[in-house]
């Protein structure tokens, strides 16, 4: 017995770009959807990875006292913080710089983000793959904004921006989220009012496709979650896995909100698949809509007018 629906591909697929097609879906981007990109000066790293080379930045510090299996061996969360806590700004900035920004994605990557018309996206990923590939306009935490009036597509980034890290020198700014206190400042920060509300309105009423989701420990998005349960429709909120879950990968899935999974052996044939499966959607949609606009006008032969 499964405690999340496991989606079958090709049905879920069908699913999803459908709603996508209606324009209620919403994707959230996670770092498996960049990981391993070209960057300027090295490449995207996954979370184990980050932790693994911001564990050797700590250690390279003269005032670091912990030797590197003793950092690397403590959580993300904690690395994080002595990260933020040992490492100056200037090397921070650099590492920022160097592995997250000028991200080149792979084309299926690209087609995914361009050729779906997404109403607005969400992303925990501090990279600029994204926004750097494709026609969406950054909204930043800790930074009031307004909802343009035009047809623009918003990439919420929750976790704050590496370019703004490595390009801005005020250290007293909160924008990165890592930490366990970054997180807790981020949730509770009256200055990130307005993306949690909209993240909490689409958390109630929205289909939601999570893509290179982890979804071990987002403490922002289970506290969302769970404000919303009191307000919540009908709504798929499915992450994509290439395998099934264990059951206590479950039970932390459910714990963010998520009622459906789908598996996926080839994420680089999962894009293309999803795109060919849209537009064929769009083709038939638009066939439609075509009939109903001109309908065929049918003569019978050989029967004259009154």
């Amino acid at each position: 017995m499964n405690l999340i629906n496991i989606i079958d591909y090709d049905e879920g697929i069908k699913k999803l770009a459908r709603y996508a097609l209606e324009r209620k879906l919403v994707p959230v981007f996670g770092a498996g959807f960049t990981a391993g990109c070209q960057a300027v000066n090295g490449g995207v790293p996954d979370g184990k990875l980050a932790k693994n080379e911001m564990s050797k930045l700590i250690c390279a510090e003269k005032n670091c006292l912990y030797s590197y299996e003793e950092v690397n061996k403590k959580s993300f969360f904690d690395v994080s913080d002595l990260f933020f806590e040992c490492v100056s700004s200037e090397k921070r900035a650099k590492y920022f710089e160097d592995n997250f920004t000028e991200v080149k994605l792979l084309q299926q990557q690209i087609d995914f983000l361009t050729k779906v018309n997404w109403p607005y996206a969400y992303t925990l990923n501090v990279d600029d793959g994204i926004e750097q590939n494709s026609d969406f306009q950054l909204i930043l935490p800790y930074l009031k904004f307004r909802r343009p009036k035009t047809s623009k597509k918003l990439l919420y980034k929750l976790h704050g921006d590496a370019n703004y890290e490595s390009r801005y020198r005020d250290d007293n700014k909160n924008n990165i989220v890592f930490s366990q206190e970054q997180y807790l400042q981020a949730i509770t920060s009256e200055e990130n009012k307005d993306i949690y509300k909209a993240l909490l309105s689409d958390y109630a009423q929205q289909h939601m496709l999570f893509i290179g989701c982890s979804l071990q420990n987002e403490m922002d998005l289970q506290y969302v979650y769970n404000k919303s349960k009191n307000i919540q429709q009908d709504a798929y909120r499915i992450v994509l896995r290439n395998e099934k879950p264990t059951l206590d990968e479950e039970r932390s899935l459910k714990k963010h909100g998520i009622n459906g999974v789908i598996i996926v052996e080839n994420f680089e044939k999962f894009y293309p698949d999803f795109v060919s499966m849209y537009q064929y959607l769009e083709r038939e949609n638009r066939e439609k809509i075509y009939k109903y606009i001109n309908p065929s006008i049918i003569i019978e032969k050989g029967k004259k007018n009154p």
